[in-house]
């Protein structure tokens, strides 16, 4: 008896090959964006010498480039997530590449500090338009077993620009100007414009949920603002002056009025519900602990390599480039570690690294050998990078499509103030002891004395660090995946959702 053959089905392999295709030039769009943004505020830290001497401003002054860049970028981050969901997060996203390309322009064309440090902020909202909003596009994207993996690649990126920006910047400044830090970026912008818009795919948006939520908007940059402002006002006028108490009881009122205020309106600002699910709390828990060590360590390294050890600021970058190497590499294992066994595992190893490289880096001396630094360099490169993208990817899973956007916006907020926090903890506390062992050293040199007292001040900085990446360990046994285990029942549904800009296996 003979049968009759069944026509072979192509349409699904050929709508897989097309979804793949389509993540793809996706990734390749927002890796870019997120490059250039990355890099571009790296590249300026390394111009503020030449940027000093050619405004004629201080040292004091020149604090507020960086303060009006970052405030603005981390205070209006959840506000531009929010927008995102109600008019599309391509179409926001979109929108920052422009802005950030347009003041890239006008910062490159400055005649004075303050038009630079007005475009600054622009530049600042433009960057704070497409972090977010990026994180929600490939969120959307890819499913909950692909997800580690992006974000793993996404995280790498980072690491490329946070070690290229450095050195780029200053062969830019000194071989041709500061203007060129900014206008470098400019094709590269555009490009990623013009691909975006044809190439990426517009989400559903959230209707019917309320106003846009203005007052607590105010509220949150009231309290933020007035705490990074202290906390950089702190530094230089001291922690008991007037204006530094101030602001901290700004920001204190400021916070909790926005605590107060948000689980009264729909459509809030800050969705109390996410902060109610442990894989949300937990992660960004961690995020923001990691944060602290990471961008701590990353402040005194320089320092202790040029002030302690005596290499030049370019030497300084290369003797780090371990770290940033160990991040790249590092990075996309963990995301698919995160894909395959769950986020705990490889964030809790990640922290537990972080730990172990901060207590190495309290061990060194004025001899220690580069081979040394070298190792402690790599641990420490290696933690951080497998403890990102598992943290990052149950931040999104955790998420509701219709909060996917504030959930991306308040994470990185708070992982950006974690950077803010780490500087100054770990600077202040390098700073108090180094001049609190000063009395206890009894050598006959006087710079030999000094160096002793800098180098017991780094030793106690790094242990705190080692502290609270400990804490980061210890929350990172708190994390579980962020999405139910139930998946679609065939892959046609698989692609219906992400159609649809609902993500395979997400919380509904």
């Amino acid at each position: 008896m003979s049968t009759i053959a069944r026509p072979r089905d192509v349409t699904r392999p050929a709508a897989q090959g097309a979804e793949n295709a389509y993540r793809t030039r996706l990734l390749a769009i927002i890796l870019s964006a997120t490059f250039f943004s990355v890099m571009n505020s790296n590249m300026v830290n390394t111009a503020l010498p030449t940027l000093m001497a050619d405004f004629h401003i201080g040292i004091t002054t020149s604090i507020w480039l960086y303060t009006g860049y970052t405030l603005p970028y981390a205070v209006s981050m959840p506000l531009l997530g929010q927008l995102g969901e109600r008019v599309g997060a391509k179409r926001v996203f979109l929108v920052g590449v422009v802005a950030f390309l347009a003041s890239s322009l006008l910062c490159s064309a400055a005649w004075s500090f303050p038009s630079l440090l007005g475009f600054r902020v622009l530049q600042a909202l433009g960057a704070a338009a497409v972090i977010p909003n990026a994180m929600v596009l490939i969120t959307a994207a890819f499913p909950p077993n692909q997800r580690g993996r992006a974000l793993g690649l996404w995280s790498a990126t980072s690491g490329i620009a946070v070690g290229v920006g450095p050195t780029l910047g200053g062969v830019l400044t000194q071989f041709v100007s500061w203007h060129a830090i900014f206008w470098v970026n400019a094709p590269f912008l555009l490009a990623i414009a013009l691909g975006g818009a044809r190439a990426i795919r517009p989400l559903p948006t959230v209707a019917g949920r309320g106003r846009f939520d203005l007052p607590g908007s105010a509220l949150l940059i009231i309290g933020i603002g007035a705490l990074m402002i202290a906390l950089t006002v702190g530094q230089t006028d001291g922690w008991g002056a007037p204006q530094t108490l101030v602001l901290f009881l700004i920001a204190a009122a400021g916070l909790a009025i926005f605590l107060a205020w948000e689980p009264r309106i729909p459509g809030a600002l800050l969705p109390i519900a996410l902060f109610r699910r442990r894989a949300y709390a937990a992660a960004t828990a961690t995020g923001f602990l990691q944060a602290v060590v990471m961008f701590g360590l990353m402040l005194l390294l320089p320092i202790y390599l040029q002030s302690a050890r005596g290499h030049t600021p370019t030497e300084a970058g290369l003797m780090i480039l371990p770290l940033s190497a160990a991040l790249v590499v590092v990075a996309p294992v963990a995301g698919l570690l995160s894909d395959r066994f769950g986020p705990l595992l490889p964030t809790a190893s990640g922290m537990l690294l972080v730990t172990v490289g901060m207590v190495g880096f309290a061990q060194l001396t004025l001899g220690s050998p580069y081979l040394a630094l070298a190792v402690i360099l790599l641990v420490t490169g290696a933690g951080i990078a497998l403890s990102i993208s598992p943290v990052t990817s149950t931040v999104m899973n955790a998420a509701q499509r219709q909060e996917r956007g504030r959930a991306s916006g308040f994470f990185n907020l708070l992982r950006f103030l974690g950077a803010v926090v780490g500087s100054t903890v770990l600077s202040v506390v390098l700073t108090g002891r180094s001049a609190a062992a000063l009395p206890t050293i009894h050598v006959s040199d006087p710079h030999l004395a000094q160096l002793l007292a800098v180098v017991h001040g780094f030793h106690d900085a790094y242990l705190v660090g080692a502290a609270i990446g400990f804490a980061g360990f210890l929350t990172a046994l708190l994390l579980r995946p962020g999405y139910p285990t139930s998946m679609p029942a065939s892959p046609a549904d698989t692609l219906v959702d992400l159609r649809a800009g609902r993500t395979a296996g997400g919380p509904r």
